[in-house]
């Protein structure tokens, strides 16, 4: 490091000298992606084998069965065309939507447009007798 006085000012500046014998190396160890977006909201925030079923389901098709709480949080339990249920967490992608909230009886989707934008979807809980 060389130190430069300014006398007129009174102030020292210091300046570092790199050596040109040793190259410049990037290391990305604890930087973020550059290539990820930076809005994350538009990616599946849950996705996971225990989800990853969930994509095959068109919401349309979708019957509510009921819904659970616990320390990981609410889920909603489904039932496809099949009558396979599965455990849907909040934010769980579908394959024309995402789980939005749920709400007393009902439950709010949101299901992806066909460029027309986007639209929101309520579904009842299926009650025993039904």
């Amino acid at each position: 490091m060389i130190l430069v006085p300014l006398l007129q000012f009174g102030v020292f500046l210091s300046l570092a000298v790199v050596s040109p014998k040793s190259p410049a190396v990037y290391s990305p160890q604890g930087k973020p992606d550059p290539f990820e977006p930076r809005n994350r909201e538009h990616h599946d925030t849950v996705e996971n084998p225990l989800t990853a079923p969930l994509r095959q389901l068109a919401i349309s098709e979708l019957v509510i069965v009921g819904t659970a709480v616990g320390k990981l949080g609410v889920f909603v339990l489904v039932q496809g065309a099949g009558r396979l249920t599965h455990l849907a967490p909040m934010k769980a992608r579908f394959a024309d939507g995402h789980l939005v909230k749920v709400s007393g009886d009902w439950v709010i989707f949101r299901v992806d447009g066909d460029g027309t934008g986007q639209s929101w979807v309520t579904k009842r809980i299926r009650s025993a007798g039904e």
